[in-house]
């Protein structure tokens, strides 16, 4: 049942308390007028943008807002004030709450007539598609009432950007899988049983995966090095040569978190913890490099950034830090440059994994994307003393066939499965208008292609993804 009029055509149950959902949320991202007056209003929806600040309840949803926020503006830092974001925002706020009011009619609605509910949305972190995911988080049940998140998976990862129309899908149910961030990365317990069940075949698939360090994705097709990375080089290897360690820190497109909530056990968010690596190398034997991401450059993917990650850095850059060029260096080369991964979140944890480079994680959520055995300090002063090297960096003895076996997971056409139907697009360029694709259309009316009978599945719990295991209850 479309939320949204003009989706999908109107197929009518009989019950008018649930068909009067169908459709309520208008085209201008308002409540129809048959929807206004049948769903009750919100208690408790409270927002000062001037704060940056939105709550419904026990929900708060002011991160959400910020993700919004830095992603409209393209940039880290928000100026709350500014008239034409807080229009924008005023905007999603206003889908937002009829987004609620939709979700708190559709709960009791469900339990009056004991029907299982299921949300699906896009974005697991922004207003207002976030909110069926919090919502369920506080009201929902797993079988009963829940939220489902839809994805592409990693196609761009793999793909490097070679396509603008993504061929894979995945959906999963965020409410019987809370702690997850994303439904594109595999939970930690199902890659658990994937490893051990592929480990026979870690070394086959290691020699398949390395390649991915070696994709050009900083240097391009730069035909010399830059006499700055030549003297960057020179820097390190003497720093080495007198017994000093190098650890490298590598940063994000400043506007794309998305995540549930920022922080972690260490750091209160990305510009907490790259200012804090600065100061804590300070004084000490420990050369810092800084690596930005080499996608800030790349405005088919970061869309003309308004911020940079050298603009998070507060702190004194000194003698042992160095701030590297966005096309210095690709992720092999660094195998030779650093002994030491320091990774806020991000599949460069993977890429170090298979060099053999240990990593410190600091995101919230970095070994839940990334469960290959990197190590994750839970308080300021242990993440000081591994980055000082004070205290060794002891990862998984088997990391690199750990991160491999994540890639092979990750590709596999049975996690993201295939799925096309329409054009849906795999980076920020916008297609439009949509269209569809005939022959896959076909395919599935001749049950050919059964890949959305199979989604369905997974979220009910009757059918597992790769490592998973059926519900009991859904068998």
């Amino acid at each position: 049942m479309p939320l949204v009029e003009g989706l999908l055509p109107r197929e009518k149950t009989g019950i008018e308390e649930i068909d009067i959902l169908n459709g309520a949320i208008s085209r201008n991202a308002r409540l129809t007028a048959k929807a206004e007056e049948a769903l009750p209003q919100l208690s408790n929806f409270h927002v000062n943008l001037d704060k940056g600040q939105v709550r419904w309840g026990r929900i708060n949803l002011s991160h959400a807002l910020w993700e919004d926020a830095a992603i409209d503006r393209r940039r880290y830092t928000i100026h709350w004030h500014c008239p034409e974001l807080q229009n924008s925002l005023l905007q999603l706020l206003t889908w937002t709450e009829a987004t609620g009011r939709v979700l708190q009619h559709a709960h009791q609605v469900g339990r009056k007539h004991k029907l299982r509910a299921g949300f699906v949305s896009l974005f697991g972190y922004r207003l207002p598609d976030c909110l069926p995911r919090f919502y369920c988080d506080k009201f929902g049940d797993p079988e009963r009432f829940f939220a489902v998140q839809a994805a592409n998976g990693y196609q761009n990862y793999f793909t490097n950007f070679s396509t603008n129309i993504s061929e894979r899908f995945v959906l999963r149910n965020m409410t019987r899988h809370p702690e997850a961030r994303s439904a594109s990365f595999p939970l930690p317990q199902n890659f658990e049983r994937y490893f051990k069940a592929h480990r026979a075949q870690a070394a086959e698939i290691l020699a398949q995966q390395e390649a991915v360090t070696k994709v050009r994705r900083s240097t391009g097709d730069q035909k010399a090095r830059a006499p700055e990375a030549e003297e960057a080089m020179a820097r390190i290897a003497a720093w080495r040569a007198r017994g000093g360690k190098v650890a490298c820190a590598f940063g994000k497109v400043v506007c794309d978190s998305g995540v549930p909530f920022d922080g972690g056990p260490t750091h209160a968010s990305m510009k907490d913890w790259i200012n804090h690596c600065i100061r804590t190398v300070r004084g000490s034997d420990t050369l810092l490099l800084i690596k930005p991401h080499p996608h800030e450059l790349n405005n088919q993917i970061a869309t003309f950034p308004t911020e940079f990650f050298s603009d998070l850095i507060e702190e004194e850059i000194g003698e042992n830090v160095i701030f590297l060029g966005h096309r210095w260096f690709d992720m092999h080369d660094m195998a030779g440059l650093m002994d030491l991964g320091v990774i806020y979140n991000g599949t460069t944890s993977v890429e170090l994994g298979i060099m053999g480079i240990p990593c410190i994680l600091a995101g919230h959520f970095a070994p839940i994307d990334y469960p290959i055995g990197h190590i994750a300090p839970q308080t300021r002063a242990e993440f000081e003393t591994y980055l000082r090297f004070e205290k060794p960096a002891i990862v998984a003895p088997d990391i690199r066939e750990r991160a491999a076996l994540w890639l092979h997971y990750m590709r596999s056409p049975d996690f993201t499965l295939p799925y096309r139907f329409h054009a849906r697009p795999v980076t920020n360029k916008k297609i439009y208008p949509p269209y569809w694709f005939g022959e896959d259309l076909k395919a599935l009316q001749t049950g050919e292609n059964a890949t959305p009978s199979r989604l369905a599945r997974r979220v009910l719990g009757q059918e597992a993804e790769p490592g998973g295991q059926r519900m009991p209850s859904s068998t």
